[in-house]
């Protein structure tokens, strides 16, 4: 327990915390006092298995080569956070959070006047603050990163605080959970999504703020809209599919450029608005997903269109020159008597063959929507 009214340790220092409870009620403030010194002190805080206790009101103070690094450990934490606040080139104050579980209040400032980042690698977080900035002064830099586990912000941070300064929200994996990607912000704000997963936690309907860039990167970038409707005001590049899902709706803004590849889950409702796409995947093994289009503005796809919906057979009335007698009789041998229609309905309309087959499905698929298929006998061969 450090129970003074202030720890300042300039390095090099190493502490390790394994199996016990580390309790500060002091302000801390860990690396050099000058940015000249930034190279020769290195500080680490390294913690395993370990309960982090700040819930008394301080300060910690993180600047130059220093990094908290916690694994598996339990921190609560109600103090006033500057994690990067010295203008150190080429060093990161970081926090590094493996596993475990946390709870973040008051102010927390990632790249205060340097460059800070906040690291979580599994475990369960929270972030109850208010004031949660990413980038807060002039020519800093602050970087949030989800790489796996569950970060779920109360209110959405402040992604580039104020101008001359950059934040950078990055999601590599896991869910990062919020009720915006990021609250109003004056600075340069940068998103980049390889793996990572947005949740929408808000209830009402959004128009999500917008960032400088928003790069997604192979292994893609999902929004799960939770059931409410979001629209985006945002051009995104990269390489790999922006996956929407949640069951709500999702619209962009015209003029927009969507320049990868669009993948709507099941039960979720695109609005293009005719932007641009890279390709177009609708619907999945869960069910249907709509499209709405607004005639006055098309939708154009530069790559390949996937529409995915449970397939119902019909039969509408063929026969087929294997069996009529024009080429043969009898038909194939891989043709059964009803033409492998077999599954269609016995009815006289295709209409009234389609409202059975979805009835029949719709105890195993979404059938909202369905592809209609004239399966029964040979579909150019229509009887005169």
């Amino acid at each position: 327990t450090f129970a003074k009214a202030s720890l300042a340790a300039k390095g090099p220092v190493d502490i390790a915390v394994t199996n016990a409870t580390f309790c500060s009620k002091g302000a801390l403030q860990f690396g050099p006092t000058q940015a000249a010194a930034a190279s020769t002190t290195p500080f680490r805080f390294l913690a395993k298995d370990a309960l982090i206790d700040q819930s008394v009101k301080a300060t910690m103070d993180l600047r130059g080569d220093t990094a908290f690094e916690f694994t598996d450990c339990v921190w609560t934490n109600c103090c006033n956070k500057s994690v990067g606040n010295l203008n150190t080139p080429g060093y990161v104050s970081r926090i590094i959070l493996h596993g475990g579980s946390s709870c973040l209040k008051e102010d927390f400032h990632i790249g205060c006047a340097g460059a800070g980042a906040l690291v979580y690698d599994g475990g369960t977080h929270v972030v109850d603050s208010t004031t949660f900035r990413l980038g807060y002064n002039n020519n800093a830099t602050g970087s949030l990163v989800v790489s796996n586990g569950t970060v779920t912000f109360k209110s959405a941070p402040i992604v580039g605080h104020r101008a001359g300064c950059t934040g950078e929200l990055k999601l590599f994996g896991g869910t990062y959970v919020s009720p915006n990607l990021s609250a109003a912000h004056s600075g340069t704000a940068n998103l980049i999504a390889d793996g990572g997963t947005w949740k929408y936690s808000g209830t009402a309907a959004l128009t999500v703020t917008a960032f400088a860039s928003a790069v997604v990167g192979d292994e893609g970038f999902t929004v799960d809209t939770n059931g409410k409707a979001l629209t985006f005001d945002q051009d995104f590049t990269g390489t790999g599919p922006l996956i929407l899902q949640g069951g709500g709706s999702v619209a962009f803004t015209s003029g927009n450029t969507v320049d990868v590849p669009v993948i709507v889950k099941g039960g979720t409702e695109l609005i293009p608005n005719g932007v641009e796409m890279k390709g177009l995947t609708m619907g999945d093994e869960t069910g249907a997903a709509t499209l709405k289009v607004d005639s006055t503005k098309p939708l154009t796809v530069d790559g390949d269109v996937v529409l995915t919906a449970p397939k119902l057979a019909l039969d509408g009335g063929m026969t087929c020159p294997n069996r009529d007698g024009t080429k043969g009789f009898g038909g194939c041998i891989y043709c059964s008597p009803r033409g492998s229609g077999d599954c269609v309905a016995n009815l006289p309309s295709l209409r009234a063959q389609y409202d059975a087959g979805r009835a029949a499905l719709s105890s195993k698929w979404d059938t909202s929507a369905c592809i209609a298929y004239l399966q029964a006998h040979t579909n150019t061969f229509a009887p005169a």
